[in-house]
């Protein structure tokens, strides 16, 4: 399955690493664009102004290198949403024949535009959990290797429960803990 993940779903560390760790593991296929590695590189810089975002970037442009996908501009012109700046999303997902548009941001997706290329829209909480049901260890793998790269760079000391609260994955940790 090509999933494409918006930039909300890659600026937070844990969560694009969650998302990784699966793509590694064979669940699905990521796609992306320039643009939302621009996005997720403004919305990182805002949230951290020493970082090390571009090595990030790198390294994942080329551990997938097929990943990059470059839109079809006049598709975005024809692509209405609520908020005119995520048309590029959604015209990379329909140009890189995704089965998925992975996103914290359903709001900015609606039914109708989504329908129009046979997308799915999915939270990541709902894709992480769909994709429990044939990769369940390679589901709690990624989870247990996640939360300890957490702890060991916060230096707390939280249940893994609350880590998957945390980055906005209740229903995993529902399903896990």
């Amino acid at each position: 399955m090509r999933a494409c993940l918006d930039a909300c779903v890659l600026v937070p560390t844990a969560l694009r690493g969650l998302l990784m760790r699966m793509a590694e593991a064979g669940a699905f296929e990521p796609i992306w664009s320039e643009r939302i590695f621009e996005e997720w590189r403004r919305a990182d810089v805002k949230l951290n102004p020493v970082t090390s975002i571009g090595v990030t970037q790198a390294l994942l442009k080329d551990q997938w290198k097929a990943a990059m996908i470059a839109a079809d501009p006049t598709l975005e012109d024809q692509i209405s949403l609520p908020d005119e700046d995520d048309r590029h999303v959604l015209a990379t997902a329909a140009s890189g024949d995704a089965e998925v548009l992975v996103t914290a941001n359903l709001r900015d997706f609606p039914q109708r535009a989504m329908g129009r290329f046979q997308i799915g829209l999915r939270h990541p909480d709902a894709f992480l959990l769909e994709l429990s049901g044939d990769w369940p260890s390679a589901l709690q793998g990624a989870v247990d290797t996640e939360f300890e790269l957490a702890r060991h760079a916060t230096g707390e000391d939280f249940s893994q429960k609350a880590f998957l609260k945390r980055i906005g994955l209740p229903r995993v940790a529902k399903l896990l803990t």
